[in-house]
């Protein structure tokens, strides 16, 4: 009996995902379990995404509402 390759690829990405569960509550259980819950420790690892249009627009914005002045040099 054979796997369909599509099972397959998901049986290993649940795996993949079961075992890094392991790996972060063990580095929970050293470090964290006091301070917050697995799941909010999990989440803290997270990447943090980044809108760059709308980081964009806002140093465009900062940048043309500021007026700007020479500073004389000290020293």
């Amino acid at each position: 009996m054979e796997l369909p390759a599509e099972d397959g690829v998901r049986l290993l990405v649940f795996a993949l995902g079961k075992e890094q569960d392991e790996r972060l509550f063990m580095r929970w259980i050293v470090h964290a379990q006091y301070e917050v819950s697995f799941d909010d420790f999990k989440k803290s690892l997270l990447p943090v995404r980044i809108d760059e249009k709308a980081t964009m627009a806002k140093l465009d914005d900062i940048m043309e509402n500021t007026t700007w002045q020479k500073m004389p040099i000290q020293g």
